[in-house]
């Protein structure tokens, strides 16, 4: 009897032991997982910031549907972003901007277009209205100038000037169309004073039509 009594003991004994190494064990896994925790910096804080919900092309006029907003981290944020969607609905797009880009205050023209120094806004009216659906807003063209009735040939008038705006008609949000019956279409440009004179000029009497560069 003794001996059985010894032998239970011994493995009472053996069990502890054993349940204190799988305790030892869980409570070093904590340790370690509880390092790692504290170990590993926090998330960095994000802000919301309005992004192209789709694929853009310059010179759209923004609506509602174009827009998303995402967070993402403060590092992460250009200067002048839009946090607000309403900022820039209506407003048009400079260039285009793929899917999930953020959109700033340099995204979009202006209330009032602004231009260099120096430099200044000036319409011209082209007479090939289908030119108008290869523009986009941010082109470089140039302006060439010809008279039919004086048989004098076309010369170019103003060279690499910038597209700042191309005027919607009153009634609709979309682009000037070749199919919207005035066989003429307007175009801003963002033109030095001598070169809104020499458009001026040959505005009066002559076909203005522009050269994609």
């Amino acid at each position: 009897m003794a001996r059985t009594g010894s032998s239970a003991f011994a493995g009472l004994i053996r069990l502890a032991s054993w349940h204190r190494r799988k305790l030892a064990v869980v409570a070093a896994m904590g340790a370690t997982a509880a390092g790692i925790s504290a170990a590993s910096p926090p998330a960095p804080p994000t802000v919301p910031v309005v992004v192209a919900g789709r694929q853009l092309t310059g010179g759209d006029r923004l609506v509602a549907g174009d827009l998303s907003i995402h967070r993402v981290p403060g590092s992460a944020v250009p200067d002048a972003a839009i946090t607000d969607p309403a900022a820039v609905v209506g407003r048009t797009l400079v260039a285009p901007l793929s899917r999930g880009s953020v959109l700033t205050t340099l995204s979009v023209i202006g209330d009032h277009p602004t231009v260099a120094a120096g430099m200044v806004i000036a319409p011209v009216r082209i007479s090939d209205a289908a030119v108008i659906g290869l523009l986009r807003v941010g082109d470089r063209v140039d302006i060439v100038a010809a008279d039919p009735q004086s048989g004098s040939g076309a010369h170019v008038i103003a060279e690499q000037v910038r597209v700042v705006t191309i005027p919607r008609p009153s009634d609709s949000g979309s682009s000037l169309s070749p199919d919207s019956g005035d066989p003429q279409t307007l175009v801003l440009v963002e033109v030095s004073t001598d070169q809104a004179t020499a458009l001026a000029d040959a505005a009066a009497g002559s076909q203005l039509s522009l050269l994609l560069t």
